[in-house]
C-alpha cells in the first residue's frame, strides 16, 4: 500500500486533506498492484523561487514548475527491489508549487482539486519510473494517468477546453 504524507503549513493542508491523500494512495495502490508491499511518498508545498531553483539546480531549465518529483531509485533499481512485508520502501519527494497550481487553475478553468490530485498522481508516477521524455514514453504515461483519475472521478488533464464563442443570432 502507497502512502502519501503531506508536509506543509495547516492552510496548505487544506488544500490536500488526509481524506484526499488516503483516496489516491489507495487507487494508485490499487491501479498500479502496490497494495502487497508498503511504499511511502513525501509532497510538500514551496515558493515559486525555492521551485525554481530546484528546477535550476535539478534540471538545468530556468523557470519554475507546477510539479517536481524527486525519485529515490532509477527505474532499474525498483524492478530489482523485493522489499519484504514489514519494511516500508521510501519511494522519495514531490515537491508542488501552490501558486503556479493557483495560477493554472485559473487559466485553464479547472478545479483546484482536480488539478491538485492530477499532478500528485503525475508525481507519483514518476517516482515509480515513469517519464514523458520521448513520444511513447509520453503515450504510455498520460494514458495511465488518465485512467487513474478517470477512477478518482476526474476527466482527462489533457484536454483543454476552449472558450466558448458567443454569436449574434439575425
Amino acid at each position: 500500500m502507497l502512502t502519501l504524507t503531506l508536509h506543509a503549513s495547516a492552510a496548505d493542508k487544506k488544500l490536500l486533506l488526509p481524506a484526499t491523500l488516503k483516496k489516491i494512495s489507495a487507487h494508485l495502490s490499487k491501479h498500479l498492484k502496490l497494495e502487497k508491499k508498503s511504499y511511502e511518498a513525501s509532497l510538500a508545498f514551496v515558493s515559486p523561487a525555492a521551485v525554481q531553483t530546484l528546477n535550476h539546480d535539478f534540471r538545468g531549465k530556468k523557470k519554475p514548475t507546477n510539479v517536481l518529483s524527486f525519485p529515490q531509485f532509477t527505474p532499474a533499481e525498483l524492478k530489482k527491489l523485493k522489499p519484504t512485508k514489514n519494511e516500508t520502501v521510501y519511494l522519495g519527494d514531490i515537491i508542488l508549487c501552490k501558486k503556479i497550481i493557483v495560477s493554472e487553475t485559473l487559466k485553464l478553468k479547472k478545479p483546484l482539486n482536480h488539478h491538485l490530485i492530477h499532478l500528485v498522481v503525475h508525481g507519483t508516477l514518476h517516482l515509480l519510473g515513469y517519464d514523458h521524455m520521448g513520444n511513447a514514453e509520453s503515450r504510455r504515461m498520460e494514458t495511465l494517468e488518465k485512467r487513474i483519475l478517470a477512477g478518482l472521478g476526474i476527466s482527462d488533464p489533457y484536454i483543454i477546453e476552449l472558450p466558448k464563442i458567443r454569436t449574434k443570432k439575425k
